[in-house]
């Protein structure tokens, strides 16, 4: 599970922010929005939804998550000393010499696991992995970069740290623009050095992210690998069938083939079935093609099943940007009712404008984010529970009115 995660000196984020999927403590108040740690006495939210104004940061916060997740799994293959993407905050231009910070708070072999780095485009400027048991904490490796030595000054290493392999990591293979844990983690196969816990932290990036952040096309998400995972899983089948039926899609089944064409290359011919009458009146099923003769608002409730589906089954993190387009705000409320009820330890965080989803009943206060933007385009973030609002206040006319900040300001006088 992701517990926290912090950024600074990212994409519009300058200072050091923070989001946190750590419950807050109301009592007994929605306790199936939230997953127990019975360990550490704390609970973790399932979900969290950010609120805020056109270009405010919304998305940006998820693309800082992205962006340091995909450094840690490209790290390691950079080989070459090419340059480290830096997406700094471009708002003042020496950013770009300034490291960008992540840091993400992970919840994994029942232990709470902090892991952070800094960098520029050229190097590593500090990297570190911490344990915090209830007890005590454990910093497993640290190093800092010394511009005066023009090397890295290392902690002691914790002792599944000290080995031949970390020995030869420190001071052969990592190099200023790879990660120690992205290095520590892709050691050769057959390599009798090992290092367990670099390859289990990797492995949660490598497996438990999944995200639907469309940075090329933001309004559309693709339902092809929906499409693959109803033809190859008659649980995933069934699944969207149960989902479409509940949801009044009227579909109800899907014949999907895989055929070459003109110019011999694999193309997907998809069909769903609708209920229909012949000329006696009786009931027969009807075939539809799928890309020709289904709504759009079809294709896309179906491409988000895909989504919902493997982080549910796999208790992952799904990162969503713009929840719900091409559909029906009552789908999108459904959807996530439906994750709420069917996870287990997934987590679901995403960005929406529906305002129906502002209201107590649906979402706890800890669960609701709203983004701010300074005059230079700077942005910040805050729970919903970093206010003092009465139970009885309607939320969302609250955030229209602009109680907790994070709306647009629309100059509506004609001049």
């Amino acid at each position: 599970m992701l517990l926290y995660f912090k950024t600074a000196n990212s994409r519009s984020y300058q200072e050091e922010v923070e989001f946190s999927m750590i419950a807050a403590d109301y009592g007994q108040k929605q306790l199936d929005r939230t997953i127990v740690l019975e360990r550490y006495g704390v609970s973790v939210l399932k979900s969290s939804v950010i609120y805020g104004a056109n270009a405010a940061g919304k998305s940006n916060l998820l693309k800082s998550i992205i962006d340091g997740v995909q450094l840690i799994l490209k790290s390691s293959k950079n080989n070459k000393g090419e340059p480290l993407p830096h997406f700094y905050n471009k708002n003042q231009r020496v950013n770009q010499s300034k490291p960008t910070l992540y840091v993400f708070g992970l919840f994994m072999n029942n232990t709470h696991f902090e892991y952070s780095f800094s960098h520029t485009a050229s190097r590593i400027f500090e990297e570190k992995l911490m344990a915090f048991l209830p007890e005590r904490q454990i910093t497993h490796f640290q190093r800092i970069y010394n511009p005066k030595t023009d090397k890295y000054d290392w902690s002691d290493l914790s002792h599944e740290f000290q080995n031949e392999a970390s020995k030869m990591l420190k001071e052969v293979i990592v190099k200023k623009n790879n990660l120690f844990l992205s290095a520590a983690a892709n050691l050769p196969e057959d390599s009798h050095l090992k290092l367990p816990i670099a390859e289990q932290i990797y492995d949660w990036f490598k497996n438990n992210i999944i995200s639907v952040v469309n940075l090329s096309a933001p309004n559309w998400i693709d339902y092809e690998p929906a499409l693959a995972l109803i033809r190859q899983d008659k649980k995933a089948e069934a699944f969207f069938l149960e989902i479409l039926a509940k949801t009044d899609f009227l579909i109800q089944g899907f014949d999907l083939k895989t055929l070459p064409n003109e110019e011999g290359q694999p193309k997907l011919l998809a069909k769903t079935y609708h209920e229909g009458l012949d000329i006696n009146g009786e009931k027969i099923k009807v075939a539809y093609d799928f890309l020709t003769e289904e709504s759009t608002g079809t294709q896309q409730l179906i491409a988000w099943l895909a989504p919902w589906l493997l982080t549910l089954s796999g208790n992952k993190v799904l990162i969503v940007d713009e929840l719900g387009n091409s559909m029906h705000p009552l789908l999108s409320e459904y959807l996530i009712d439906l994750f709420h009820k069917k996870s287990e330890n997934a987590q679901l965080i995403f960005t929406i404008f529906d305002l129906k989803l502002m209201d107590r009943n649906k979402m706890r206060d800890d669960q609701m984010w709203i983004v701010h933007r300074d005059n230079q385009g700077n942005s910040t973030i805050e729970p919903l529970s970093n206010y003092v609002i009465d139970d009885d206040k309607q939320l969302d006319n609250a955030y229209l009115q602009g109680v907790f900040g994070g709306i647009p300001h629309i100059d509506k006088e004609n001049k």
